[in-house]
């Protein structure tokens, strides 16, 4: 069987903007718009990431079309079941990227099973299998809760970030979530197209 590799476009005619993304439950997010609070002072020109859109990206994949959505639904249930939960501790802050211009603010999200990397793994397998290209980055378990405004990076946001303690969160992970990012007039709304369960073991 002859796959035709997508290449994610924003321009087509007809889709659904899609990624694979770990939800939070309200306990992270409740603690991470907390340290949004606590680096507003110091961190002057930042876009916070909303608490309705906190989440850990798994695999962007970018414009699909409609066609093809019902395909990257059943992969993604499949890849799921493949790997068991597990939990991820939140804790610390950083900035990507590392050096230079900072373009956006993350809380570090750490998962010591190895269990996490299965998971992007399984996922990444499963999107080839219906024509996705492999991301050629490392992947870099983050969850953005901030991006910098155009024309503002100024160095005390490094500082500020490098300085940021908080009480770490334990996160159980018992899904991935295939989320679609919708325009709408009020903003971009991420919603839930489907929520692949993991496995048991």
């Amino acid at each position: 069987m002859v796959f035709h590799r997508h290449h994610p476009r924003q321009n087509e005619e007809s889709g659904l903007r899609l990624f694979v993304a770990i939800e939070l439950n309200d306990a992270a997010k409740t603690r991470l718009v907390e340290v949004q609070q606590e680096l507003t002072e110091q961190c002057k020109g930042v876009r916070w990431t909303s608490a309705e859109q906190l989440h850990l990206t798994v695999k962007f994949l970018g414009e699909v079309e409609e066609k093809r959505v019902e395909k990257v639904k059943s992969a993604i249930v499949s890849s799921a079941a493949s790997v068991p939960g597990f939990t991820l501790k939140i804790g610390g802050c950083g900035c990507l990227p590392p050096k230079g211009v900072v373009r956006v603010l993350f809380a570090g999200a750490v998962d010591t099973t190895g269990r996490l990397m299965r998971c992007v793994q399984s996922v990444e397998s499963a999107m080839d299998s219906v024509g996705f290209l492999k991301d050629e980055k490392p992947f870099l378990s983050h969850i953005t809760i901030g991006r910098t405004k155009d024309g503002w990076s100024a160095e005390n946001i490094r500082t500020a970030i490098s300085s940021q303690t908080y009480s770490s969160v334990v996160l159980p992970v018992e899904s991935i979530t295939l989320m679609s990012s919708v325009q709408r007039p009020e903003g971009t709304v991420y919603e839930a197209v489907v929520r692949a369960p993991l496995g048991h073991g």
